[in-house]
């Protein structure tokens, strides 16, 4: 069972801000920009369960300074690209979670950014390609 986890920042981001105004220099009107760390994390157990326990933890989710949710519903209007680094397995952070703080039932993590603009799927493909990933070890999807 998968359960999708998003990452904002409560404060303006200035790395979704930056990538906006870089994009209008470049002559790319994708609107609004905005920015999210995306977790998928692959577990063996009950999903509403583990949704609970994984929004609390702070090693992911620093409540002083992100928000929270599960899934990709509530997202900002818009096209989405989700960029991954091609070979990321996520090691360190599933021993973390896994050994230290005990939540055996993730079996991978995958991570990634997602990013959502205010255009449509053309425009969000050129953002990518030329700003938002990197093809020597990073791969997109247009969601």
């Amino acid at each position: 069972m998968n359960v999708e986890l998003l990452v904002m920042l409560k404060v303006p981001d200035t790395t979704a801000i930056t990538a906006q105004r870089v994009l209008e220099r470049m002559g790319i009107d994708a609107g609004k920009v905005h920015r999210a760390d995306y977790y998928l994390f692959d577990i063996g157990g009950n999903e509403k369960e583990f949704a609970g326990k994984i929004v609390k933890v702070d090693v992911i989710v620093n409540s002083n300074k992100n928000t929270a949710q599960i899934g990709l519903s509530g997202k900002p209007k818009g096209t989405s690209v989700l960029v991954k680094d091609s070979d990321d397995e996520c090691e360190g952070l599933l021993h973390v979670l896994t050994q230290r703080l005990g939540m055996r039932e993730i079996k991978k993590i995958r991570r990634g950014v997602l990013w959502t603009m205010e255009c449509d799927r053309e425009t969000a493909k050129g953002a990518a390609e030329q700003l938002l990933c990197n093809r020597h070890y990073q791969d997109y999807k247009i969601l």
